[in-house]
């Protein structure tokens, strides 16, 4: 099947017709309202695609996720895009194009990335055979973070590839992709830290920046994890925080969340707690940048030993494949006299048998129970603990989801 990085953005316009030139594809994440609020706002802006040859199109991103891939003009940058908060540019053409020539228009991306490797390898002196060979396995899809290409984890990785790869094919790559930084996927140290692996090829550094729903987020790619299948939950959560609340975000990494919480739904203050250091560094950078630095509070160490006590209206526990190491703590965040809510992510496997809302509901229950029981601890007295909404916010492998349940946490003899 067709795969895809994740993303969000599109355009708007008459569009061109088969034969001329195409824009980059964006990704959004599959829900039906997401995607229809995207659109209509690319299309107000005359930016979205509208030729019969492009059409949106369901696409399977390389972490098995589902996207929906949206048609941009052509002539609109990923510079503009990101202005107007669409980010993660999708240079490559998508599954309906009906190009003129085996590459599509002389000016796409991938035109230009086949025009500026065919030179190097001409001049390595590799035969024809083997170029012609090379040429062919060149990548038609990557994501662009700011001024930074990422590749994914076989993008010239091949043994064909490997003793042609120099400074100078690099560099060829990057003025192609019109970038000044090259970057490949790997995959996800599996431990609790969850680091990036991604390997530099090319440039002084992995620090990227770009803009989400209006939040600027900058990261070093090579050391931070950044989930562009996300997008969809941090727009959700700038609407769920309400001004003068406190909330504690005990997985806050570079700030996918604490960022909205305080640039969007301008809430009072917010308590972050991360334990990756280069995840805190770029953390504190992008309060700096977002201009809500005095409003947060920075614990970077151990939740389990730095998240405060009794100061929560609201706790985000946004780790997966489960947020269950810190559910103790959170429910110790909350306000003893008020409580609260918890918002707790979590991956929820879907048997073949089973529909999918009722395998939510079913993790919802067993871990409103487990909380109910981990509150009375924390707090002591009786408490009210109500599973409200399973929000899925992607899917993370076949028949497992990322889910986040809304949970309202509440003494019983609250006044």
């Amino acid at each position: 099947s067709k795969r895809m990085a994740a993303g969000v953005g599109g355009s708007g316009g008459s569009g061109s017709g088969a034969g001329t030139e195409c824009g980059p594809w964006l990704a959004v994440a599959p829900g039906l309202s997401d995607v229809q609020t995207v659109r209509a706002a690319l299309l107000t802006a005359g930016w979205l695609d509208r030729s019969k040859h492009r059409r949106q199109q369901k696409m399977v991103r390389d972490d098995g996720s589902v996207a929906v891939a949206l048609p941009v003009v052509h002539g609109v940058s990923p510079a503009q895009l990101a202005s107007q908060g669409f980010a993660h540019v999708i240079e490559v053409e998508g599954p309906t194009e009906k190009p003129t020539g085996p590459l599509g228009g002389d000016n796409s991306p991938a035109a230009r990335l086949h025009h500026a490797v065919a030179p190097v390898l001409t001049a390595a002196e590799v035969n024809p055979v083997d170029a012609r060979l090379l040429l062919a396995d060149l990548p038609r899809r990557w994501e662009r973070h700011g001024d930074l290409i990422l590749l994914s984890k076989t993008a010239f990785a091949s043994d064909q590839w490997r003793e042609h790869v120099t400074p100078l094919l690099w560099t060829a790559v990057a003025n192609a992709l019109r970038a000044t930084k090259i970057a490949r996927k790997a995959d996800v140290d599996p431990g609790l830290r969850r680091e990036s692996r991604v390997v530099l090829l090319h440039g002084d550094d992995g620090w990227v920046r770009h803009v989400d729903n209006g939040v600027i987020y900058t990261y070093d790619a090579t050391r931070c994890m950044f989930s562009t299948g996300n997008i969809t939950e941090k727009v959700r959560v700038a609407q769920l925080g309400q001004e003068g609340e406190v909330v504690v975000d005990l997985y806050a990494g570079i700030g996918y969340f604490t960022l909205p919480y305080l640039v969007k739904a301008l809430v009072q203050h917010v308590y972050a707690c991360e334990w990756n250091p280069h995840a805190a560094d770029a953390l504190r950078r992008n309060l700096e940048v977002n201009g809500v630095s005095e409003r947060c509070t920075v614990f970077e160490g151990d939740n389990a030993e730095l998240a405060p006590r009794d100061v929560a209206d609201r706790v985000n526990l946004g780790l997966i494949p489960t947020s269950e190491r810190g559910w103790a703590v959170g429910c110790a965040a909350l306000k003893q006299r008020s409580g609260g809510w918890l918002h707790v992510h979590d991956n929820v496997e879907v048997p073949k048998e089973e529909a999918q809302a009722a395998a939510f509901a079913r993790r919802g229950t067993a871990v409103t129970a487990a909380l109910e029981g981990l509150v009375q601890k924390a707090h002591g007295g009786e408490w009210s603990v109500t599973l409200h909404h399973a929000e899925r916010v992607k899917s993370y492998a076949p028949r497992v989801f990322h889910v986040v349940f809304d949970i309202e946490v509440r003494p019983l003899d609250a006044s």
